[in-house]
């Protein structure tokens, strides 16, 4: 971890050449817009593509994160209470379809597999690992709540637009290098285990 750098990115990115630079280990922040999108999202989104439509909000530059917010609507707006990450691997089928719709940020827990390396390199992407069990505290980065899409599909399978302040610390678990931090850390204890109990 000597050698890992620390980033503070504003999202939408300006330029996706940042990404090239990133690798796994550093630590990013993030202050900007970022879109929550759990399983149904993502099956709506494909949906919507499939019947050549548009959706509602730009994903350019963008980061999605996996997560299903629980949330309070005042007579003053919409507030977060609790905003933790959900298992990203069950997103896997649609790393290719959200990364053809320019997003560069994908923000989830337990990482996601090997397949999708080739996808993440191809459009240049990056994964960050959230802490889970830290829902309360991961609210607290929130400024605003910008917009909800979907609610029909439920509170925490909408789309959350939300503005965030210095959200972090945030762990780059997957690069556009095709490098998977859980992958080689999966290796490593196997090679721990087999001298352990040869």
């Amino acid at each position: 971890m000597s050698d890992s750098r620390v980033w503070r990115l504003q999202t939408p990115l300006e330029s996706e050449d940042v990404i090239e630079k990133i690798k796994i280990n550093d630590i990013v922040y993030l202050t900007g817009t970022i879109y929550t999108a759990r399983d149904l999202a993502h099956l709506r989104i494909k949906k919507l593509l499939d019947e050549n439509q548009s959706i509602p909000f730009d994903l350019k530059n963008s980061c999605i994160y996996h997560a299903g917010p629980i949330a309070l609507q005042t007579k003053y707006g919409w507030t977060i209470d609790v905003l933790g990450p959900t298992t990203s691997m069950r997103m896997e089928p649609y790393v290719e379809m959200i990364g053809k719709l320019g997003v560069k940020i994908i923000v989830g827990k337990g990482g996601m597999s090997d397949k999708v390396l080739d996808l993440m390199k191809t459009h240049r992407m990056i994964y960050l690992n959230a802490p889970p069990g830290c829902g309360v505290i991961g609210s607290k980065f929130i400024v605003k709540v910008q917009n909800v899409y979907w609610l029909d599909l439920g509170m925490p399978e909408a789309v959350w637009e939300l503005v965030v302040k210095d959200w972090g610390p945030l762990v780059v678990a997957m690069d556009s290098h095709k490098n998977n931090l859980f992958s080689i850390i999966k290796q490593q204890a196997y090679e721990r285990l087999h001298q352990l109990y040869p």
